[in-house]
């Protein structure tokens, strides 16, 4: 995987993240639609994620909490897809749940977009954020670097080598 194009515009408030995987376009898209395959590359490295609900459908949602391995920090979130395209694109609001409880406030939608490549396929996020608050927000809790770390995983996940074919 490479990552080819990252971009934070404030004045949009937008992050965008473009990758290229050796693999086509239906293995990328079980890393979405496979609960246990979202499970380990949602969370960053040190985040592990568990999903506790889990609807990859429009209108559907999953839950997860991830728990940082040094501090034990625990974040817990939920994501509600609006549409889903297969395998052209998935919308969906991403929502972090306040520790003290609550439903939490969305703070931005995505829209992912898969395509074919000459060696494989593309995805690409485009998160926009409701305020900029929450884009600034999100860039002081280093969602940007979270998002790359986390789409790092995805390789590990489409190696035939993993068993993943």
């Amino acid at each position: 995987m490479t990552i080819v194009r990252t971009d934070k515009d404030a004045s949009a408030r937008t992050m965008t993240f473009v990758a290229e995987f050796d693999a086509p376009v239906n293995r990328l898209w079980q890393v979405w639609e496979d609960r246990q395959k979202l499970e380990r590359w949602w969370g960053p490295p040190g985040y592990p994620v568990t999903i506790s609900e889990f609807e990859f459908a429009p209108g559907g949602r999953v839950l997860y909490r991830m728990v940082g391995d040094e501090d034990g920090e625990r974040l817990d979130g939920h994501l509600v897809f609006h549409s889903i395209e297969e395998p052209r694109e998935i919308v969906y609001t991403d929502v972090f749940v306040p520790s003290e409880g609550g439903e939490g406030e969305p703070d931005n939608r995505t829209v992912v977009t898969f395509e074919s490549t000459e060696h494989g396929s593309r995805m690409t996020l485009v998160c926009t954020f409701d305020s900029d608050e929450a884009f600034e927000g999100a860039r002081e809790f280093g969602a940007f670097e979270g998002f790359i770390a986390c789409i790092s995983q995805i390789d590990d996940l489409l190696s035939p080598s993993k068993g993943n074919s």
